[in-house]
């Protein structure tokens, strides 16, 4: 009954919620936690999907199926599901239990699938040159535009609010905020996947907040986060661009701000000591970013942004962000297919220059084993394959075996070649046939 509710109602209905859960550390909380993220995914925001169906919702949260360009969004759903998550936010940060059942529950995953649904929810706005032409007023279709523009960026607000208080550790558990770090990948774990990773750290006795760190980036949360932002349309107003940026810095430190697009001219020594919060959601920025429009502001923008990066791997910031960064698995990202490895093959992007030089920095200052053989098949791979198309045609069977780059494997677990027979000296087969 509470898809049907009034507001005052739904309002009254969620504190009761908020009261419960954030004092619950038993089976209640999962399966109120559970009640509340299948109400969120049940606020389809199509007009006309409200109560979406058990089947359809299924099907909707596997798939993340993008709605039609023609289908309408009804802000009030809108409305609703950011209540939801302003409520879920305030009990994460009073109860720590909740923040390890959020994420066993798809809480992430939920907050993916909110902004897929809303794609194509927010149309490009007016240019400069049409907001000036006085013959071109405001029509119903560009006040419907801004509203729902208004809607999904609070909606983006609270969101931002929740990944950054599911990652961060209760503060009664903390003596003071330098105390927040995100965990390492000191040691190199070789398998098919990260699920080994992420599964001995649940298994563990970490924080739920590192947990809950270790997931989002074993499983590209923050890729998908901002592909789904991008397909709502929140990147293509210039202003809504800015204001998802300075989310996203500020989930790596409160201090990290951009002014109207551009960077602060302080050089304090109170801003550059900088203890980064959460290292992981560099990611994020950058994935953001990279989906900007190319126009000049945004262009400009996306630099600032890059070189707010760049200053945390500068080289006196070893003693704290830089650190941070390296150990977060950066370099494996940025040189990872699924991720940031296309960035370092295109010259002619604008943010060619800046995706080399972090990667210079941060490989420079530590790397993993596997750091080392990811960058390699990165930029060495490409180099090899070029060297080889250069001679002449090959049949199909030798030019797969030569596309396929052989790398050195550093490790004592590499087997020696068993010694022959033949090669055996004359005195060793005397002695041991007696």
């Amino acid at each position: 009954g509470f898809l049907h509710l009034g507001d005052k109602a739904s309002k009254a209905a969620l504190g009761v919620f908020e009261g419960m859960m954030s004092k619950n550390h038993d089976e209640l909380l999962r399966s109120d936690m559970a009640c509340i993220i299948d109400l969120i995914d049940k606020f389809d925001p199509a007009v006309g999907g409200s109560p979406t169906s058990s089947s359809n919702r299924e099907a909707d949260a596997s798939s993340s199926t993008v709605p039609n360009a023609d289908t309408k969004v009804d802000k009030l759903f809108i409305a609703r599901q950011n209540a939801m998550l302003d409520m879920l936010a305030n009990i994460l940060a009073t109860n720590e239990p909740a923040q390890e059942v959020f994420r066993s529950c798809g809480g992430f995953e939920c907050i993916v699938r909110i902004f897929f649904r809303l794609a194509g929810s927010i149309n490009a706005p007016k240019s400069d040159q049409q907001e000036n032409d006085p013959d071109n007023g405001d029509s119903p279709e560009d006040d419907e535009n801004k509203a729902m523009s208004s809607a999904v960026m609070k909606l983006l607000e609270s969101a931002f609010k929740l990944v950054a208080t599911a990652t961060r550790p209760v503060s009664r558990n903390q003596k003071n905020s330098s105390d927040l770090s995100t965990p390492p990948l000191a040691i190199d774990i070789l398998g098919e996947d990260d699920a080994s990773i992420t599964g001995t750290v649940m298994s563990s006795t970490a924080a739920p907040s590192t947990a809950n760190l270790m997931y989002l980036r074993n499983y590209g949360f923050y890729i998908e986060f901002a592909n789904a932002m991008s397909e709502a349309g929140v990147l293509l107003d210039l202003l809504n661009a800015r204001a998802v940026i300075n989310m996203a810095l500020e989930i790596i430190h409160p201090k990290l701000v951009l002014i109207d697009g551009k960077r602060s001219n302080s050089e304090s020594k109170a801003q550059d000591n900088i203890n980064v919060h959460n290292a992981d959601a560099v990611r994020l920025v950058l994935g953001i970013v990279i989906r900007l429009p190319e126009s000049q502001s945004n262009v400009s923008l996306a630099k600032n942004a890059f070189d707010e990066i760049l200053r945390l791997c500068a080289n006196d910031m070893a003693g704290s962000s830089l650190t941070r960064l390296a150990s977060s698995g950066l370099c494996s990202s940025l040189t990872n297919p699924n991720e940031f490895s296309q960035m370092l093959e295109d010259r002619s992007h604008f943010l060619y220059s800046r995706f080399v030089l972090l990667l210079r920095r941060i490989a420079a200052f530590s790397m993993t084993y596997n750091d080392f053989v990811s960058l390699l098949r990165c930029v060495a791979g490409p180099i090899l394959l070029a060297e080889q198309e250069d001679g002449d045609e090959i049949t199909n069977t030798s030019s797969l075996k030569r596309k396929r780059i052989r790398l050195a494997v550093i490790s004592s677990s590499v087997q020696t070649k068993k010694s022959t027979v033949a090669t055996k000296s004359e005195a060793w087969q005397s002695r041991e046939a007696g």
